[in-house]
């Protein structure tokens, strides 16, 4: 059981450094950094170890090798039954608008653990301490879940309260892809970036032949409690995006190399469909990697609520790695909100520039600057043309 489950955590994993578009560059996947299958969270050894050895600066360059090699001992206990780890996010934002005010806020403060009660069942369990800025949105404070794995050839089970797995999960709150397009520059979340509910999901591995893939395909049922927190406009005032009690049904496949169908690639594609009774909503992706510096990842999603509201998102992301600590992104997105019984059509685009640095082990600094244009049509509202640049502080274990 042990050794499927190292193999498990080695092959379906999708986040190196904790984005996707790098992870690309190495056929990396989720749970190869994290014990979760989407990402994001708590990081098993290999992620811990991995992050832990990239460092702009050397530590001993500053006289810091034994605090940083005290830091590297271990992120577990109890015989490696007991998993934790935390994640602190700062960041600063200033918009180039005359008479706009520079923005700080600590985005979060998050601890995570994981015990193994036994070799085929997990308990798991993380908590942000930081304000919850989208409540409205479903963003909730904490996660909690039992992991089920009895058996190599059935479905792996997750039960608990967590978010549901579509389209590719990224940890910038900014990106448009899961954005509702507003008439002014701050676009309003769909799925808040902590969106998470209660709710049950499978995980099943299909390996196929030479060259060498994986086919993956989750599925699961969750409350659409937070969800109906998302307000929709109408001609009839603010509408839910669906029902308090109605359910959300999601289906996620994805397809990707594990060694390459050649020495310099890696790739994956795939999709994903997440469904209530009034809302349903469709993501496609698709990625590629060469010679384990450059990738290219795209995604495409389109939502529909009947007669009242629908969206069309897509984004570009070029990732270029420099040296092994420093990554340069260019990333395109767009979002169209199409609010049908108003007949107002919201866009919103962005082109980004940004550099992540991993300056010390364990601490991470990104900069964007992004190019902003909104419309609106018919035109009712001032819509916003300029730029905006981001500075986060990430310090994580």
């Amino acid at each position: 059981m042990k050794t499927f489950l190292y193999l498990y955590i080695f092959f379906i994993s999708f986040s190196l450094f904790s984005t996707p578009q790098i992870a690309l560059q190495t056929a990396n996947r989720c749970i190869n950094c994290h014990l979760s299958e989407s990402g994001s969270g708590l990081r098993n050894e290999n992620g811990w170890r991995t992050v832990g050895k990239y460092s702009l600066i050397k530590p001993d360059w500053i006289g810091l090798k034994d605090f940083f090699d005290l830091t590297k001992l271990t992120n577990s206990a109890l015989d490696g039954k007991l998993y934790f780890g935390a994640d602190i996010r700062a960041q600063y934002s200033k918009t180039f608008k005359p008479g706009t005010q520079r923005k700080f806020f600590v985005k979060q403060v998050t601890g995570y653990v994981s015990y193994e009660v036994s070799d085929w069942l997990w308990l798991e369990g993380g908590y942000n301490f930081a304000e919850t800025k989208y409540k409205n949105h479903g963003q909730q404070s904490w996660t909690a879940g039992v992991v089920l794995d009895p058996f190599p050839e059935t479905p792996k089970v997750r039960i608990g309260h967590f978010q549901p797995g579509f389209g590719i999960r990224y940890d910038d709150h900014t990106m448009l892809i899961r954005m509702i397009a507003n008439e002014n520059v701050y676009a309003n979340p769909l799925f808040a970036i902590d969106f998470s509910d209660f709710g049950i999901e499978l995980y099943k591995d299909v390996y196929s032949p030479s060259p060498e893939w994986i086919f993956n395909l989750s599925g699961g049922v969750f409350s659409s409690n937070n969800l109906s927190k998302v307000k929709i406009n109408s001609i009839e005032g603010a509408k839910n995006l669906t029902g308090e009690k109605n359910a959300i049904y999601v289906l996620k496949g994805m397809l990707s190399e594990t060694i390459g169908m050649s020495d310099f690639t890696s790739s994956l594609a795939g999709m994903s469909i997440l469904k209530t009774t009034d809302y349903t909503q469709f993501n496609y992706f698709a990625g590629i990697s060469f010679f384990k510096r450059f990738s290219l990842l795209f995604e495409y999603s389109k939502g529909n609520k009947g007669d009242i509201f629908s969206l069309e998102n897509y984004q570009g992301i070029l990732n270029v790695k420099i040296i092994d600590p420093v990554y340069f992104e260019i990333r395109a997105e767009r979002a169209k909100s199409n609010y049908k019984s108003l007949e107002i059509l919201n866009t919103t685009q962005q082109l980004v520039f940004a550099t992540q640095i991993f300056i010390l082990p364990f601490i991470e600094v990104k900069q964007e600057f992004r190019l902003i244009d909104t419309e609106q049509n018919p035109r009712e509202f001032t819509q916003y043309k300029g730029a905006l640049y981001y500075l986060q502080l990430h310090l994580f274990y």
